[in-house]
């Protein structure tokens, strides 16, 4: 059965809420590392609208941490995207 768009955003924000990093990894390329599934959920999650605010910080603080970029390679400051 082909999913909807509706309901593979719903399935995502779902995930998103949840920390759902198995649902990440079954999103990217088999064989993806521990380290590159987890940098790519908080990329996605920080940068999405339709996640709480809440989770969106806790993906920018996960980020800032590391040292690391949002999706777009820009550096992330205390504003979240889109906001």
């Amino acid at each position: 059965m082909t999913q909807t768009v509706e309901d593979y955003l719903a399935e995502r924000n779902a995930a998103f809420e949840a920390g759902d990093l198995e649902w990440a990894r079954r999103m990217l390329p088999a064989g993806s590392s521990d380290t590159f599934v987890a940098i790519a959920f908080h990329k996605a999650r920080y940068d999405c609208a339709a996640v709480s605010d809440a989770k969106r910080i806790e993906s920018r603080d996960w980020l800032v941490s590391r040292l690391l970029t949002d999706v777009n390679g820009e550096i992330i400051d205390a504003n979240l995207p889109g906001g």
